[in-house]
């Protein structure tokens, strides 16, 4: 491996740099792209030393992390393309027709309305006139259908998601209703050339009964005009964006980019339908039910839109319960996550990370070096506080309270939200104390930063919900070093078959969760890990103090807990 690496491995300055270009297979992979190199066309990591034999060492591992992301990002297959065929009801065949009547008048009225204020309209109209009256002439009822009528066919075939084949009968229904929106558009604009300020009443039976309705004054949008109406005036993330252009595309293919008031809940069963028997790129397995769900929401989101402007009357894409479409994942496969046991704690504490590792580049090898930072410090904190990735890494020195109840604060800053916005005491346990985690509390504040973990960097982008930022912050390269690097070598999956672990450093917060509710109570223990609770607790825990907090939970410890100390 260090031979194979050593091809990208080059001087930066007085250090050296593993320096690789991404595969283009990756770069193709947009959303993987994305999500595992950050749009980047190189691969670039400082080795963090300027001595070629260690170089070479770190370089080994670099590119065994590197060679990681692109199996994964390259495993990461969107959906298929597919395409279902969906017979066009009465109500899509005469809202084709009174879309192309709409079409013809809206033309007609338009220019004639110029052309009497305005000699130069006036002589467009007369040109238009000229040009397009063999378009006006009857049409044969003996004849065959048009080059016009059969392109007008395959527009809606393809765009309102029909996807009927073109010598079929479905097909043969769309010419028609074309031709019938066409007849009805020449009559109507006759009326208007010959001085009617309105055209007659329609004469379509098409139309007349399952068009729509004169009287509704809505404005009629497409799906995709809805979608882009919706993004003018809302601040989508850029992750965001991504999971809804994804979700919509395969909507639109699948559905067609119909006007919003003719989606109904069928539209959306035949969407679920189809996600649901999509495989995951190629392993074989079905997609989950929170994938299917995720994409629904990305439906969702732009028809409730559409209900709030009052463009459309009621959302057809809510209230679908995925349970009744789509699978359980297997179990074996995907194992439900989980908090460690005593057992898989020791485990993780018998690391190089906390045992002793090589150096503080080369921390996935033994040695003697002790690390002293967040690789050390935030795992024993997720155990010792339940703190969720995002909250240890934007936790500031001010929110961390000493004293007589020592406590820490969690609390919406400016380096991150909260889950729900809300803020909670978590106690300073004492077994945190012994680990030395004062002295390392002191080397921060003397550094002059404002967070605990300086060297947690923070995400690049802000912005978008909040389950989104504290993703970013889980996302971080020293997270995803522990969860699949550290985690896979001292907790293996059970089986062979399993695509990851059922633990991971979220599991943390599971495990200090048990060790509230064998220390305490479980109303207390909601309110310091931030879970919900009830009305009867949230009234008890308004009287609860810091002092209370600490007297009952200081001297919770993990029994049987091996953990070396830091406090030199």
């Amino acid at each position: 491996m260090a031979k194979k690496s050593a091809t990208y491995i080059v001087p930066r300055g007085n250090m050296f740099q593993y320096r690789r270009r991404v595969p283009q297979a990756v770069i193709d992979q947009a959303e993987a792209w994305q999500r595992y190199f950050g749009g980047k066309r190189f691969y670039r990591v400082s080795l963090k030393t300027g001595d070629y034999a260690c170089a070479l060492e770190q370089g080994a591992e670099t590119q065994r992390l590197f060679e990681e992301m692109v199996s994964l990002a390259t495993r990461h297959q969107p959906l298929v393309q597919i395409r279902v065929a969906q017979a066009p009801t009465a109500t899509d065949l005469g809202a084709v027709a009174q879309e192309i009547r709409d079409s013809i008048v809206k033309s007609w009225r338009n220019s004639i309305k110029s052309a009497g204020v305005n000699a130069v309209a006036a002589a467009a109209l007369h040109i238009k006139i000229e040009n397009e009256i063999e378009e006006y002439r009857p049409v044969d009822p003996g004849a065959g259908p048009s080059e016009h009528e059969i392109e007008y066919a395959r527009q809606y075939n393809r765009e309102w998601g029909f996807n009927v084949d073109e010598g079929s009968d479905d097909f043969g229904e769309l010419i028609l209703a074309v031709r019938d929106g066409r007849t009805q558009g020449r009559r109507d604009a006759n009326d208007l050339i010959g001085g009617k300020s309105l055209p007659d009443a329609v004469s379509s039976t098409l139309i007349s009964s399952f068009g729509r309705k004169a009287a509704s004054s809505a404005p009629q949008y497409k799906f995709s005009e809805v979608v882009s109406e919706q993004r003018r005036v809302s601040n989508f993330s850029k992750k965001t964006l991504q999971k809804a252009d994804r979700a919509q595309r395969l909507f639109i293919q699948l559905i067609g980019d119909k006007p919003v008031d003719l989606i109904i809940a069928e539209d959306i069963h035949r969407f679920i339908d189809a996600l649901a028997m999509q495989e995951v790129g190629k392993t074989g397995k079905r997609v989950t039910r929170a994938t299917v769900q995720s994409y629904v929401t990305q439906i969702s989101s732009p028809l409730l839109y559409a209900v709030q402007r009052r463009w459309l009357v009621h959302n057809p894409a809510a209230g679908h319960n995925i349970k009744h479409f789509v699978a359980p994942s297997d179990p074996v496969a995907t194992p439900p996550k989980k908090p460690f046991t005593a057992a898989e704690l020791n485990k993780v504490f018998s690391y190089f990370w906390f045992t002793g590792c090589k150096s503080a580049s080369q921390s996935h090898a033994p040695g003697s070096e002790l690390l002293n930072d967040m690789r050390y410090w935030a795992p024993v904190l997720a155990l010792y506080t339940g703190a969720r990735a995002a909250e240890l890494g934007g936790l500031k020195l001010n929110e961390i309270i000493l004293g007589a109840a020592p406590h820490f604060l969690i609390q919406p800053n400016e380096f991150r939200r909260t889950k729900s916005g809300k803020s909670r005491i978590v106690p300073m346990l004492d077994a945190l104390i012994e680990l030395g985690f004062l002295t390392y509390l002191d080397r921060i504040k003397a550094s002059g930063s404002d967070r605990l973990f300086p060297d947690w960097k923070c995400p690049a982008e802000r912005g978008g919900t909040t389950e989104e930022e504290q993703t970013r912050w889980s996302n971080s390269k020293w997270i995803r070093s522990f969860n699949r690097t550290v985690i896979p070598q001292v907790v293996p999956p059970q089986n062979a078959q399993a695509q990851r672990s059922a633990v991971t450093f979220h599991s943390f917060r599971g495990s200090f969760k048990s060790l509230l509710i064998r220390s305490g109570t479980e109303k207390m223990a909601n309110a310091i890990i931030g879970h919900t609770e009830t009305a009867l607790d949230k009234a008890y825990l308004i009287s609860v103090t810091p002092e209370d907090l600490h007297r009952e939970f200081r001297n919770a410890s993990y029994e049987g807990l091996v953990l070396s100390t830091r406090n030199a």
